[in-house]
């Protein structure tokens, strides 16, 4: 029994001591994944800077080193950045073949991640890969997906989101969404540079104050020991920099005032601006309401003329006068209505002008056959009066002189945005318009005079009817 003992201490020591070998190679090799996961992050901020310096070969180099190493580790949470960053340098050297595998292998990195870590730039790059490919729906696709992450985890960094949405839309000609989203992404910008210069401000003054106190407390520690050692000059000097250091303080904490001071009177302006625009919108509003007003009062007094004239022509003239002031009611009726200040759509103006025209000259909806072909596009009250004026005087024109009594009649206004231009046509299958007659008339001359002020290319032409084409140059969008 006295011999077994010590044989079980000496295995209990070599336990010991292999159990503890083995913990120090543990501990070496976490330090060496650590080592490597830093050297690989480091090759990548290498790579991103040479990417932002258009040394494009050079980012493909040192990004490719870096993901040698992220496998060859495993580092999972890295590998699909890389490759992300990897197929947006292929895009910018026009390499598509490869921005697509890229894209396939980072994929199914991220599919393999439950958490979905930085899953918001794995959608980014494929909405750049299509944007790059002319398929704008896939991308916008993208985009919106990338957007509902970022707003979830990252908000600030929708600003790169929302600059491609403008890009896509400005490639899709649909200048309008375009300017929105810009405007949406210099806002963030500048929200997000702001905050940035903020967040930097309070950790400089914090770290001033932090390094004022510690010097206070340096300072302090020598007075004790001057006193001790006795020496009046010195502690003197010391207290005079303790004087200073306060001072200082005191100047930091004036700075962190006069700015919160400036962030109020900030605030207080903003207020003062958006009450001042709610306004203007209501008197703008008002002005819509009251010159609808007028316009209605003056059709209502033509009105009554008309019907007092025995002559036809004057009655005519009348009538057609009244339908002019119509036109323009219209517009300022439906700007009041849903509370717009400067423009509508072309589409629900022409569609209500077209019924209001019809309903005026009785016209027999089976005879007469309307036909709108409009897109979407909203335009300035500056813009649409004159369009609004044109676009009356042709149908009129159309639904009294086209058509033969009893005639089968087909009517067609069509309203498109081509390139930066706008092209306006109305076309009727009756029988045309006399060579004689096309500057005959009040309603001719007064297109004409819109024409000019439009900066219009005027066309007539007489195939198995009439057509009036108008290309639009100069013209105001609504805001």
């Amino acid at each position: 029994m006295v011999q077994i003992r010590p044989f079980l201490c000496m295995v209990l020591m070599v336990y010991m001591c292999l159990n503890s070998s083995k913990n120090f190679a543990i501990s070496d090799t976490l330090n060496h994944q650590k080592k490597e996961y830093k050297a690989t992050i480091l090759g990548l901020k290498q790579g991103l800077t040479y990417t932002a310096r258009n040394q494009n070969d050079s980012a493909m180099i040192i990004i490719h080193q870096a993901l040698v190493q992220a496998e060859k580790h495993q580092f999972k949470d890295l590998i699909p950045l890389i490759y992300v960053e990897l197929s947006r340098l292929s895009g910018l050297v026009e390499d598509a073949d490869d921005q697509h595998l890229y894209l396939s292998k980072a994929r199914i990195y991220f599919e393999q991640d439950t958490m979905h870590t930085y899953i918001d730039e794995y959608y980014s790059a494929m909405a750049r890969f299509h944007f790059s490919k002319n398929e704008n729906d896939q991308a916008l696709d993208y985009l919106r997906k990338t957007e509902i992450v970022r707003n979830r985890v990252a908000p600030f960094k929708n600003w790169k989101t929302y600059a491609l949405f403008a890009k896509i839309y400005r490639n899709m000609n649909d200048n309008r969404k375009a300017e929105l989203f810009s405007e949406k992404a210099e806002a963030l910008a500048r929200l997000q540079n702001v905050t940035r210069i903020l967040t930097e401000l309070e950790e400089d003054f914090a770290t001033g104050e932090k390094n004022v106190k510690i010097n206070e407390l340096i300072l302090q520690n020598k007075i004790i020991q001057m006193e001790v050692n006795g020496s009046r000059k010195q502690k003197m000097f010391l207290i005079g920099g303790l004087a200073l250091a306060a001072i200082i303080l005191a100047l930091l904490s004036l700075i962190l005032f006069q700015r919160s001071k400036n962030n109020k009177l900030l605030k207080e302006k903003n207020l003062m601006i958006s009450k001042n625009l709610e306004e203007k919108e209501m008197l703008i509003k008002e002005i819509h309401h009251r010159v609808k007003n007028n316009l209605q009062l003056i059709s209502s007094l033509l009105s009554l003329q008309s019907r007092s004239v025995t002559d036809n022509v004057a009655s005519s003239a009348l009538a057609e006068g009244q339908n002019r002031v119509l036109a323009m009611a219209l517009i300022h009726q439906n700007l009041y209505k849903d509370n717009i200040s400067s423009g509508m759509e072309v589409k629900d103006y022409v569609t209500q002008l077209t019924e209001k025209l019809l309903n005026t000259y009785q016209t027999d909806r089976d005879k007469i056959k309307l036909e709108l072909d409009i897109d979407h596009i909203a335009l300035d009250v500056s813009t649409l009066v004159p369009i609004g004026l044109i676009i009356n005087e042709l149908i009129t024109n159309a639904i009294k002189y086209a058509f033969k009594e009893g005639q089968d009649g087909k009517l067609k206004v069509s309203f498109k945005q081509i390139d930066d231009h706008l092209m306006l046509s109305v076309t009727d299958n009756g029988d045309g318009i006399k060579a004689e007659d096309k500057s005959k008339g009040f309603g001719m001359r007064l297109i004409e005079v819109l024409s000019k002020k439009l900066e219009a290319d005027l066309n007539i032409f007489n195939n198995e009817g009439t057509t009036v084409q108008l290309e639009i140059k100069n013209y105001k969008t609504a805001i």
